[in-house]
């Protein structure tokens, strides 16, 4: 499942990130990476920004980028 796909207010974890070094860098920058516990707090429909919550942080992170990240949810 892709950080895209889960619901609003799930919990999960980060299991991989499909692509290059460039999205790897971007998302690391911003804290997320392999192993990181996400909350996805909202989304805008049609593409838009994926909003998430990681430790006490919220980051917007775009449609596409957010189809790269592959989660497994948690309790």
């Amino acid at each position: 499942m892709t950080l895209r796909d889960m619901r609003i207010g799930e919990k999960a974890t980060i299991i991989m990130i499909c692509g290059g070094r460039g999205a790897q860098g971007k998302l690391e920058s911003m804290g997320l990476r392999e192993g990181s516990s996400i909350v996805k707090k909202s989304a805008v429909m049609a593409g838009g920004p994926v909003i998430v919550e990681v430790g006490s942080t919220q980051i917007a992170i775009g449609s596409e980028l957010a189809r790269k990240i592959i989660v497994k949810i948690t309790a």
